[in-house]
């Protein structure tokens, strides 16, 4: 029996890759030949690890003032390990490289690389060569950052992120939820799910790709819904805009059911490493219409059969001048059309 420790700031799905750590434990957790143990900060006691796994907390290393503290947590939760396994964040994977004693170190693919060492987000060879016994990322594009960064092909294992189809699902589709959002009930509804604090995201061009859909299909209700925490790329020109409602941030069953009752699922990000919510919102029966970045062509290899994959940036990852029109034009066939809406969600 494998003895593994899985080691991340914490474990609750509040974002797409801590919603994979939570898939990822769920599935460790339910294996006979595997003897989990969990260092974390915090966990979801609503999740089906939480009582299947030996969980430690108090691990928090995104604080200077715990670096005793988390030191003495990984040293003693190391003590009858054989494996640590780090999937997300880059001050976990320090803290176990330094004290991960005779443990293997398994890294990926949500650890960033080390800014000291180089001006990119990209983990270096050092860390997926030198640092980490194996290195997983779940992308090609991630990948071919990792191989151009310098390492070689050959010590990147290519495992892409999964949903489950069974939490993830058109089943909890329930079109009365909009009523205590006061949102109207025979609308069109476009929900997007991400971060309006970074200008990579496309918030600016989703608002302008929606108010150019609302000219174009004026004859059509339409409500663009923002399912996250307000940010400074949010601002109160995109507040103005009719039929727009940013209505925080949801988790769990109770984002499932968001994203499940609405119509059409919209992203603008210029860059991601694999973007999580188009997956989600497929799973859960939306057609998406969405930019190509991270495995986006990989979730739709043929475009217009289970999505809309537009590209809008430039080699360098920036905006091109008309994205919003381009994002907006391929959205145009799923509004006036109903059953082409649904019969792409399906598939």
């Amino acid at each position: 029996m494998l003895k593994l420790l899985m080691l991340v700031d914490h474990a609750v799905a509040i974002s797409g890759p801590h919603r994979n750590v939570v898939a990822t434990l769920n599935a460790l957790s339910a294996r006979s030949d595997i003897n989990l143990k969990l260092l974390t900060g915090k966990i979801d006691n609503s999740e089906p690890y939480s009582k299947q796994c030996d969980i430690i907390l108090g691990f928090e290393p995104h604080k200077p003032s715990k670096i005793l503290q988390n030191a003495n947590l990984l040293r003693q939760a190391t003590k009858d390990r054989e494996l640590i396994y780090v999937s997300s964040g880059l001050k976990a994977f320090l803290y176990a490289y330094f004290l991960k004693r005779q443990c293997k170190l398994l890294a990926g693919p949500n650890v960033t690389g080390i800014p000291l060492l180089m001006n990119t987000s990209n983990p270096s060879p050092l860390m997926t060569m030198h640092m980490a016994d194996a290195w997983i990322e779940m992308s090609s594009i991630r990948i071919e950052e990792c191989v151009s960064a310098g390492t070689p092909r050959e010590y990147i294992n290519y495992i892409p992120h999964a949903k489950n189809a069974e939490y993830f699902t058109p089943e909890l589709r329930d079109e009365k939820i909009w009523q205590e959002f006061g949102i109207r009930s025979d609308s069109i509804k476009i929900v997007h799910v991400g971060r309006m604090n970074e200008e990579r995201k496309g918030i600016h061009e989703l608002i302008q790709a929606f108010i150019l859909l609302q000219n174009e299909c004026s004859e059509y209700k339409l409500d663009l819904i923002l399912i996250c925490k307000e940010g400074e790329f949010f601002t109160n020109e995109h507040r103005r805009v009719p039929n727009v409602h940013s209505i925080g941030p949801h988790y769990g069953k109770e984002l499932v059911r968001l994203i499940a009752s609405a119509d059409i699922f919209m992203g603008a990000s210029r860059y991601e490493t694999f973007w999580h919510t188009p997956l989600e919102a497929m799973s859960c029966g939306l057609p998406v219409v969405v930019s190509t970045a991270g495995a986006v062509p990989t979730m739709i290899p043929e475009d217009g059969v289970q999505g809309r994959a537009v590209s809008i940036v430039d080699s360098g990852h920036q905006f091109l001048p008309d994205a919003a029109e381009r994002l907006a034009n391929a959205a145009v066939p799923l509004i006036v059309d109903k059953e082409l809406r649904v019969q792409m969600g399906q598939r």
